[in-house]
């Protein structure tokens, strides 16, 4: 059965910025309207119950909210084909059976409209608040790799064929009775030839390399803000030290760039190759993340994103990740069948019980919309079973 998405900011009826004490004050008064004891609705009141648990709690509400954005994102494409599709149908002859009232079919248009302009605003509103928020942040926080791209210097190329001349023995000493000779100066001469020829081949290689990483049409990390309109053209609007290309932005600190947020997936944007079957873990480094995943669709702080989930770094090594769109290469163990796990436990009995959490953030493991939180000195001290999927016992 196909899951549908609850918006548990419609339930409690508070705005997708609301503090914890709106979220607080605002289930207290439903849960009296709608408490089973004063007559209310059994079913709605455990749906304000699980949208309190899941908003009231940071972590939760973190993994959440890319969800959220994610479901207002597919849901302005799905609005915006129907707006596109309705506007453009074909003339069509009318006939009895296929008459329709013209002022229903423009109601309809306009009521598309209405939504895909309603949608459009609730995500630039939510843009805009996680900009400003995140513009008080000092730049020299900020852990991101600066590899700078260098100019290519061009060399001059070495002749490939070219033999020196007091190599090669002048034909008119050779004769029959030298053949032996003759035919190794000869295999010395291929040889020479063969290998002057390969280390040309290898420095043109290398000089083709770097003409393509110098002029391909895209910026990374460390990139000037010439490079980035050089790739991008102008953006559409700049606010404070970032650059909005439709949804899509670019940070950068003075003049090079720190971090995007490729969300209209518009920007040529390019830090590492993905290889194929390569897996990332707790301790990580950045380049195994790059190996294991590819070109970040976001980077802010110390927090890479792939699509909505994302991985979090401290001194360029992996502390977590969130795995919000089930697409993160990361492995720690598989689970072993009809292991449980209790208050107490350590992480490597969890891990037995539950193997690989879809999201890791400090003391707290996530599986799904369940978290299992863990003192300092790594044993289970707490957990929220909202997705009823953990083995505990």
């Amino acid at each position: 059965m196909e899951n549908r998405f609850t918006d548990y900011y419609m339930v409690l009826g508070v705005p997708y910025n609301s503090s914890l004490e709106q979220i607080k004050k605002a289930y207290r008064h439903l849960a009296k309207v709608y408490h089973p004891d004063v007559g209310g609705s059994e079913s709605q009141f455990k749906l304000i119950q699980e949208a309190y648990q899941v908003l009231y709690d940071n972590n939760s509400r973190e993994h959440y909210n890319k969800v959220y954005l994610n479901y207002l994102k597919k849901s302005h494409e799905e609005t915006l084909q129907q707006w596109k599709d309705a506007t453009s149908n074909p003339e069509k002859k009318a006939t009895k059976s296929d008459n329709h009232d013209y002022r229903k079919s423009s109601g309809f248009k306009w009521r598309l409209l209405y939504r895909v302009t309603g949608i459009s605003l609730i995500i630039l509103f939510i843009v805009l608040t996680n900009i400003i928020e995140n513009d008080g942040i000092q730049s020299e926080n900020l852990d991101v790799e600066t590899s700078f791209i260098e100019d290519y210097t061009s060399e001059q190329e070495q002749e490939t064929n070219s033999i020196e001349p007091d190599e090669v023995a002048p034909v008119g000493e050779f004769t029959i009775a030298d053949e032996e000779d003759n035919n190794q100066i000869i295999e010395e001469i291929d040889q020479k030839i063969s290998i002057d020829t390969e280390e040309n081949m290898v420095s043109s290689e290398e000089k083709i390399q770097d003409t393509i990483i110098n002029n391909e049409h895209y910026f990374t990390l460390g990139s000037s803000k010439e490079k980035v309109k050089e790739v991008m053209g102008p953006p559409s609007s700049v606010y404070s030290n970032s650059w909005s290309y439709n949804y899509s932005n670019v940070t950068f600190d003075g003049e090079f760039v720190i971090g995007w947020s490729n969300i209209s997936d518009n920007l040529n944007v390019k830090l590492g190759e993905k290889e194929e079957g390569v897996t990332f873990t707790l301790g990580s480094s950045k380049d195994d993340v790059l190996k294991a995943m590819g070109t970040p669709t976001s980077i802010y702080h110390n927090s890479w994103g792939y699509q909505y989930s994302d991985v979090t770094f401290d001194a360029d090594k992996v502390v977590g990740w969130s795995d919000i769109s089930d697409n993160l290469n990361v492995f720690i163990s598989e689970p072993i069948s009809s292991v449980s796990f209790t208050i107490g436990s350590s992480k490597e009995e969890v891990l037995e019980a539950m193997g690989t959490p879809s999201g890791v953030s400090n003391n707290s493991w996530s599986y799904d919309y369940s978290t299992v939180r863990f003192d300092s000195n790594g044993f289970v001290e707490s957990y929220s079973n909202i997705s009823d999927n953990l083995r505990v016992y």
